[in-house]
């Protein structure tokens, strides 16, 4: 194993630095798209989205499955509004809670259901038994 190299003199607080392999936490904005178009939004989100160029869903799995190789101890799905892309979150997170990494969702609400979000807890459970 390589041997961190901690510089001599260092002002950053490196508590954890011996332990920490990677990255703690990723986020990825699965879609542009939004159900709102909220005056705060930084990206502009919404029904007149401004950006339409998005990675397909085989393309965002392929992101993720390289993601996983990181061991990331959480991998956030924000947007737009993330429950829009539903179907490719629910593939998603089974693929991170799988290998061992924590799942969290930055979200409006808006879209969430009884029966959608006990699907969520089922994936995120099944991965960390």
């Amino acid at each position: 194993m390589v041997e961190l190299q901690i510089p001599e003199g260092t002002k950053i607080p490196l508590k954890h630095a011996r332990i920490l392999k990677g990255p703690y936490q990723i986020a990825m904005d699965i879609t542009n798209r939004c159900n709102y178009r909220c005056l705060h939004c930084y990206n502009r989100s919404g029904e007149n989205f401004t950006i339409g160029d998005e990675l397909t869903d085989k393309e965002k799995i392929e992101v993720i499955k390289d993601v996983v190789k990181l061991k990331p101890y959480n991998f956030c799905f924000c947007g737009g509004e993330p429950m829009i892309a539903e179907k490719i979150l629910y593939e998603g997170a089974k693929i991170l809670s799988s290998n061992g990494v924590m799942v969290s969702m930055v979200t409006n609400g808006s879209l969430i259901t009884k029966e959608n979000a006990k699907n969520f807890l089922k994936v995120e459970s099944n991965g960390h038994k």
